[in-house]
């Protein structure tokens, strides 16, 4: 398992692995036509976002994106890693550790807090914390309509 900056030739598998992330996580909405995915993925490129592909013997199966937000300079900067996917069959691999412990390590570095997202469902929370000895700041209910 290898960890690679993104090139324009994962921009497909970035795309299809957000639009399989988002019929997953977001399972009780209506998610939106593809096409909608290729453009969001086309903003974090043009925004500079920090996209990295989890590669396995060459193959593509896993993502994530990373970025620096200050709510509009309403706070400092924090660095805040939105998505973490890996593809079905490689999710008991190492590649979200990972990924998660490259965004961690870039945070660290680069003197930034450092804020995860992490599904409960799935073990995902339980290993940030784990880990990187990061604390839950907040939970999200949803519910159905």
């Amino acid at each position: 398992m290898t960890l690679v900056k993104f090139k324009y030739e994962y921009f497909e598998d970035v795309v299809d692995m957000f639009y399989s992330f988002m019929k997953e996580v977001m399972h009780t909405r209506k998610i939106q036509a593809k096409y909608f995915f290729y453009k969001e993925v086309i903003e974090w490129i043009r925004q500079g976002y920090h996209i990295v592909i989890a590669e396995d013997k060459g193959v593509v199966v896993g993502f994530s994106m990373c970025r620096i937000d200050n709510m509009n300079n309403l706070t400092e900067d924090v660095y805040v890693c939105d998505y973490c996917y890996v593809k079905e069959g490689y999710r008991k691999t190492k590649a979200a550790h990972m990924m998660y412990h490259n965004s961690y390590k870039f945070a660290k570095e680069n003197n930034y807090i450092v804020s995860v997202n992490g599904r409960i469902e799935n073990g995902v929370s339980e290993m940030i914390g784990k880990h990187f000895g990061l604390k839950p700041k907040f939970t999200i209910f949803e519910g159905e309509k």
